[in-house]
């Protein structure tokens, strides 16, 4: 069941995210959650949304500490 994400990314790996055009979500515009590893988003442009990123669910998770996660060439804006 979805929980207002533009994308999740729930216990996977291998994910490419890749120019994505994202605003207005319900909740954040990226969440990878739950031990996903080797996540690339890149080219992507996110707006009108205070909440683009959610890496890794919580501190105390200790699968989430070894996640991979590559982040570049992307536009964020809030306006």
């Amino acid at each position: 069941m979805a929980d207002g994400d533009a994308i999740s990314i729930f216990g996977s790996s291998h994910v490419w995210v890749d120019h994505c055009s994202l605003s207005n979500c319900a909740d954040g515009l990226v969440d990878a959650v739950m031990s996903s590893t080797a996540i690339k988003v890149a080219n992507s442009y996110c707006t009108h949304h205070n909440e683009v990123m959610l890496l890794g669910h919580s501190d105390s998770y200790e699968r989430d500490k070894s996640m991979q996660v590559t982040v570049a060439f992307n536009h964020s804006e809030n306006a």
